[in-house]
């Protein structure tokens, strides 16, 4: 346990400390947000040579005693708690501190064994209000997950049921196209085989007639080479 009198020294010199702020972050936007110390350089800086009206640098002076330095305000060291095995490291003049990102179950059993073993919690006041307070929102978080999980299964079931629908649609409209196709088919081969009807017909028309023109144009080349017979015979004899 620290002096209660250097404690005290302690908290005068932070209450008289400054916030050590980046020069000339009132000028400009981009370093208002950075509010990280970076030492002047310049040969004529003002905060550098410490001109009067000027923001103060850190110095020793601000310091506080060694004996103190890094405790608690009630003196103690901090020890920070990720798991059960990590309260081993907790001393009398130390004060456990549970980790930001550790879950609740974990907080829960961390906090029922430090109840175990009498480990003071920094961040913790009451342990057993804390306990029940983690275990009311588990159960409702449970809740929860079990709504979600039932919805999230009906959705599944509603999906398989429309693709269910769908593909007996799909189904259905290619056995459709498939008679269709079938009848069409069936129709065209018809069409095909009476216009194969027609054309024969015609064509054996067409060879009648064209034959009897053949035999007509013979027999008049017959008689017009008889009657140039004759013409010449004619012409001979007189």
């Amino acid at each position: 346990m620290a002096d209660k009198k250097l404690l005290d020294i302690r908290t005068r010199i932070k209450k008289r400390k400054p916030v050590f702020k980046r020069p000339q972050t009132h000028q400009f936007a981009k370093l208002r947000n950075n509010l990280k110390w970076r030492r002047p350089r310049g040969l004529d800086n003002k905060t550098r040579l410490q001109r009067r009206g000027k923001p103060a640098m850190p110095a020793v002076g601000f310091k506080s005693p060694k004996e103190v330095r890094g405790l608690n305000r009630e003196g103690k060291v901090e020890v920070l708690v990720h798991n059960v095995n990590d309260l081993e490291k907790v001393d009398k003049n130390s004060v456990a501190l549970i980790g930001a990102k550790v879950g609740k179950r974990k907080r829960i059993s961390i906090l029922e064994a430090g109840k175990e073993k009498s480990v003071a919690f920094a961040n913790i006041k009451d342990i057993d209000a804390t306990i029940q307070s983690y275990k009311k929102e588990e159960k409702s978080s449970e809740k929860k997950d079990r709504k979600n999980k039932g919805k999230q299964e009906e959705k599944a079931t509603s999906k398989d049921e429309e693709k269910s629908s769908k593909e007996d649609s799909t189904q259905e409209e290619s056995q459709e196209k498939e008679e269709s196709s079938k009848t069409s088919k069936s129709s065209s081969t018809k069409k095909t085989s009476t216009t194969k009807s027609n054309t024969k017909k015609a064509t054996s028309s067409g060879s009648s007639s064209t034959k009897s023109s053949s035999s007509s144009s013979s027999k008049s080349t017959k008689d017009s080479k008889g009657g140039s017979k004759e013409w010449t015979w004619k012409i001979k004899k007189t």
